[in-house]
């Protein structure tokens, strides 16, 4: 399973962390991920003057912007789901 923290703090709230979180499961539902890809919703990454921050894995991802999310999904979930298949 491949966990996106998202943060639902004020900071990113206010830069549209909500419709992240709606276009990254619209992504996952997309491409049949249910199963293998997770959004938790979290607060402060510590990262809040450049929201929306998300985490995967250890790595930290700041200023995802709404209309972007597809585009971040394509680019480094996609990849990383990839990665776990071939371990599995």
């Amino acid at each position: 399973m491949l966990t996106i923290y998202l943060c639902l703090g004020s900071s990113c709230f206010v830069r549209g962390s909500d419709l992240v979180a709606k276009s990254l499961q619209a992504s996952i539902e997309r491409h049949e991920l249910q199963d293998t890809v997770d959004i938790v919703g979290t607060f402060c990454l510590e990262h809040c003057s450049m929201g929306v921050t998300l985490k995967v894995d250890e790595q930290i991802f700041e200023g995802v912007r709404p209309e972007a999310a597809d585009e971040f999904f394509t680019t480094e979930i996609l990849p990383r789901v990839q990665m776990v298949r071939e371990v599995q």
